[in-house]
């Protein structure tokens, strides 16, 4: 077979009820929906059911969205295959992102076995006609509130339950549930919350007299030796779930005895494929089975569905019924869950009927291969970058027609006289735009004018600034993240009218850096701390075009092998990279160089603060010395293009980071508005 044709749709739906576990709470989904289109016109569906936000995994929307686009498309894209067993091998040499995979690979066995005519059950040996469906309840605000919600979901019929619980909300409401429903199915679901102690195995022995199933992933997803102790000290089974992600995990599982019941992902493995061999293995090591859930969306779901009518899947499956998540899926009609019961469907493929129209009015983002630019046209699809020239930019200028005019990116714009060319005599911002709206816009537009008023330029009209970026953006053709910059100039000498322009065009991939970090060396700026004080002539603090100096330190942290650079002062203080500010943590502080030392006001920067501010960190702006650079905790380097970019070396020294609160900084910052 060969995929001819790939589209992304990210769609958002609302939950029908809220949804909190130890981590975070939810009160609606965005998913990634996948359709390949192969050379006869067939069509297969898949879903990427990742999380939205890095709590469950460090996988998130923005990171499938990236590598489905940039890497998993181009890879798939035109190969040939004769099993959708065969297309893992695709994308073998990418490390991780088994949710993006999931979603690809879930689109080929759709597409393989709709072409047959065969249900996707049979495709993968299934023979259960109808799946024991259970629910998951989140922790809920009151006790009462859970046993309304439990006796709900028995009256709807479900078999099985189960309890999200962490520290706080664990053995007192498990108590109550068991008390009101003796008979009730039930187990217990801590997302990894626990630390694996003595003092919390003691705890969590308390289980053992409420006759619960299991007790699902307590420690965190690496702790196997934790587990194992666990295990080995308590009766109830103990149920890997984020732990196995590879088969070489469940091997792990099961040499150690870290547990004795498995959870079944498809999203968590990356796909079906190896989701079904992970099923195999455990079927042989006597091991058994349940298929969990990520909240999918119908399409997903049914590949779960499939998935479960293997024989070997005996336990309750997470496949409830659509109308338990969502008003309205997908799909048509929706998966109905009748007495604790699903149908395995028997049409071709998933079984189901994808909902366009529902699609379109739910749409995020898409993206469609068919759409993307010819290699000989750069000005094509969606990768085109657009062009505005402000004609009207600042105060006291001549009067204008129209205050800006789109403009030929290809063609030339710029007098060769004009300061910005021959002495670098302007001003500028860059911004990023995520879906199709600007970042921090007004934040950028006042730096902006700050900048202009200490180079002395003629204060610039925000307001057609304003509306000459939102037109480039709307006229840019593309799903992709892309960036703003904005430039005024001096304009050309003598004239005394200022020149400016605004040009997008996509984001570059900063997929590596973000997750890996950056090797960083520190460079002597010339100049004291204070110097912006003392000296306010050499403009420290305006973000002019003069960016010689910048560029040319970045040459030679590239000759000392490192990809950037922290200033730092002559009497010995931290100042800012060449492009980016600096922050620092130091256990619970946080904290960054003061903007009154010479220092650009970030503006990523205060949204990462306001962020840590409202989660309870302390945030400080205040000198930071640079022997202390080395006692950080960690170094990020903040950015509108990059977001937040931590630092793994250190003037030759490795640097562990917290790759955790790294994605969730980075998730922060490349979602926001402000």
């Amino acid at each position: 077979m060969r995929v001819t044709r790939i589209e992304l749709f990210q769609v958002s739906l609302p939950l029908v009820h809220g949804f909190q576990t130890s981590s975070h709470r939810k009160t609606g989904l965005e998913h990634i929906l996948v359709r390949f289109t192969d050379d006869t016109g067939a069509t297969g569906w898949g879903e990427i059911a990742s999380p939205s936000d890095p709590y469950f995994t460090a996988e998130n929307t923005e990171t499938a969205w990236s590598i489905a686009t940039r890497y998993l498309v181009p890879l798939v894209l035109d190969a040939e295959w004769g099993h959708p067993g065969e297309v893992d091998a695709l994308w073998a040499k990418i490390r991780g992102y088994e949710f993006t995979k999931a979603g690809f690979a879930g689109a080929a066995w759709d597409l393989w076995s709709t072409s047959r005519g065969i249900p996707l059950a049979e495709a993968l040996g299934g023979t259960r006609t109808e799946v024991a469906a259970g629910v998951s309840l989140g922790i809920e605000p009151t006790i009462d509130e859970l046993l309304a919600q439990v006796a709900a979901q028995l009256d709807a019929g479900y078999a099985r339950v189960k309890l999200k619980i962490a520290s706080g909300w664990d053995l007192d409401p498990v108590r109550e549930v068991r008390r009101a429903f003796p008979d009730l199915l039930m187990h217990v679901d801590a997302n990894g919350a626990y630390p694996s102690d003595d003092d919390t195995i003691q705890r969590l022995a308390a289980f053992d007299a409420e006759s619960l199933s299991m007790i699902e992933q307590p420690f965190a997803p690496g702790d196997f030796v934790g587990h194992a102790r666990l295990q080995e000290r308590i009766e109830t089974p103990v149920c890997l779930d984020e732990s196995i992600v590879r088969l070489d995990d469940l091997r792990t599982m099961i040499a150690l005895g870290s547990g004795r019941v498995l959870n079944i992902k498809v999203s968590r493995m990356g796909g079906l494929t190896v989701a079904k061999a992970a099923h195999d293995l455990a079927v042989e090591a006597g091991i058994p089975v349940w298929c969990g859930g990520m909240h999918e969306f119908g399409i997903g779901r049914a590949a779960n569905l499939a998935l479960s009518s293997l024989e070997h899947f005996s336990y309750p499956s997470d496949v409830s019924g659509s109308d338990k998540y969502y008003a309205r899926d997908v799909i048509v009609p929706a998966v109905t869950a009748r007495d604790g019961v699903v149908n395995v469907p028997t049409g071709p493929g998933i079984g189901f009927e994808v909902d366009l129209a529902w699609i379109e009015q739910n749409l995020e983002r898409s993206f469609d291969s068919d759409a993307r630019a010819s290699p000989d046209d750069t000005r094509a699809g969606a990768s085109a970058a657009v062009l505005v020239m402000v004609d009207d930019a600042a105060e006291g200028g001549p009067v204008v027609e129209t205050p800006f005019r789109r403009a030929d990116v290809d063609a030339p714009q710029l007098d060769v006289r004009d300061l910005s060319a021959t002495r670098g005599d302007g001003i500028f911002e860059t911004l990023g735009v995520h879906r199709g709206r600007p970042q921090a816009i007004e934040e950028h537009l006042q730096r902006f004018a700050r900048s202009a008023a200490l180079l002395d330029l003629p204060a610039p009209k925000l307001d057609v600034w304003r509306d000459a970026i939102h037109a480039a953006i709307a006229a840019h053709d593309s799903s992709a993240d892309g960036f703003v910059k904005f430039v005024m100039t001096r304009g050309v000498e003598g004239a005394g009218v200022p020149v400016g322009w605004v040009y997008l065009a996509d984001a570059a991939d900063f997929t590596v850096p973000r997750e890996q970090g950056v090797a960083v060396v520190t460079l002597d700026r010339g100049y004291r701390h204070d110097v912006a004080r003392t000296s306010p002539w050499l403009l420290q603090g305006a973000k002019s075009l003069s960016y010689a100096v910048n560029k040319s330190v970045l040459r030679e942290a590239a000759r000392r092998g490192a990809a950037d650079v922290i200033f730092t002062s002559i009497d010995g203080f931290v100042l800012e990279g060449p492009s980016s500010t600096v922050l620092l943590r130091f256990g619970d502080r946080f904290v960054s160089p003061p903007s009154d030392d010479g220092i650009l006001a970030g503006t990523t920067l205060a949204s990462a603060i306001e962020m840590l501010a409202a989660l309870g960190h302390e945030t400080h702006r205040e000198p930071v010395r640079v022997e202390q650079l080395a006692s950080a905790d960690d170094i990020w380097l903040l950015s509108s293009t990059r977001s937040a970019v931590a630092v793994a070396e250190l003037d030759g020294v490795p640097r562990a980071f917290d790759a955790e609160l790294t994605t969730r900084l980075q998730t922060h910052l490349i979602s926001r508005d402000h």
